[in-house]
């Protein structure tokens, strides 16, 4: 099993002086090891990490997983993440309730697209391994790219729509400007 410690990936459970600890082989600057309280281990060249009740039980109740990971703030990126969520769909209803009633999309439906987009990518730039981000972010694209077929396709289909028209008014001139 590898434990990602806040980013110290790579970690291992074991014991040091009767206590659980994790260890992580890769040198630490003296700023992370004083952030997240390694100390070197005097008889090699490893560090440890005493482990607090809460993230001892964390370990052992996650032992089965290959990969157990300790995320700061995970409650703050998944609620970022469900504020952008949010916004987005905000987005979407509102545009599509003004499609539906043959309105204008007002700009702030525009702009809480934009800020839905900001916070999602901030929380991925700030939470790499949040995984309600990743998903979020993955519908987002996959929204994207059926967005952009569809305006694709109803561009073609009213050129195609524009062209006959021009073609069965104009091609004679008896035809034009006359309404039913």
């Amino acid at each position: 099993m590898n434990i990602n410690y806040y980013g110290i990936k790579k970690c291992r459970l074991g014991e040091f002086n009767g206590k659980p600890v994790i260890f992580t082989s890769k040198k630490l600057s003296y700023e992370m090891s004083e952030k997240y309280n390694f100390i070197k281990v005097t008889n090699n060249d490893e560090w440890c990490h005493y482990l607090t009740d809460e993230e001892y039980f964390y370990i052992e109740n996650n032992s089965g997983k290959k990969n157990i990971v300790f995320e700061r703030n995970k409650k703050i990126a998944d609620f970022m993440t469900i504020c952008s969520l949010f916004l987005m769909i905000v987005t979407n209803a509102g545009s599509i309730i003004s499609i539906m009633n043959y309105s204008d999309i007002p700009l702030s439906f525009g702009a809480c697209f934009i800020v839905s987009v900001i916070i999602l990518i901030a929380v991925r730039i700030k939470f790499p391994e949040n995984k309600l981000s990743k998903i979020i972010m993955i519908i987002y694209i996959i929204l994207t790219v059926i967005l952009i077929i569809l305006i694709t396709a109803l561009i073609i289909a009213c050129s195609n729509f524009t062209e006959s028209f021009i073609d069965s008014c104009c091609s004679t001139a008896e035809g034009c400007g006359k309404i039913g």
